[in-house]
């Protein structure tokens, strides 16, 4: 990131930052969102992660599988919900982030192995068989 005056293209301290790509944005703005990395915006990033972490959950294309994600992730998030020290917090973020990672690729190998869905999800329900007020049912399963 380099500061430089418009006008001469020599450094500067009150124009435009250049990135890598060599984009120029506002400093000022470049300068809030150096604060806002170095103060961490805690509360923001933990919803962030939180969001994150039920949206790739629920890619999963196994029903059980997608239900623990989401389980263990309100679990884990209640569990550290009253935790005050700075250091921790962030601690847990990263924790949370390496687990994101984590997830997304065990949803991407999960979803190379899809099956039907189960009933609770809306799948064939089956046929109900028996006598009145037997509650047996059976898949439909035929060759033909």
């Amino acid at each position: 990131l380099r500061i430089h005056d418009q006008a001469s293209g020599f450094p500067n301290q009150q124009s435009l930052a250049t990135t890598r790509t060599g984009i120029d944005i506002p400093q000022a703005h470049t300068m809030a969102t150096a604060i806002q990395a170095l103060k961490g915006d805690a509360p923001q990033q933990v919803r962030s992660l939180y969001r994150q972490l039920l949206k790739t959950g629920d890619q999963f294309a196994a029903y059980n599988f997608r239900e623990y994600a989401k389980r263990r992730t309100r679990d884990a998030f209640r569990e550290n919900q009253n935790v005050e020290d700075p250091r921790r917090v962030q601690e847990l973020i990263q924790k949370g982030l390496n687990e994101l990672q984590i997830l997304k690729r065990q949803t991407v190998v999960s979803q190379f192995f899809q099956f039907d869905r189960l009933v609770v999800e809306g799948g064939a329900a089956g046929k109900q068989k028996g006598n009145k007020g037997d509650i047996v049912r059976q898949k439909d399963q035929g060759w033909d």
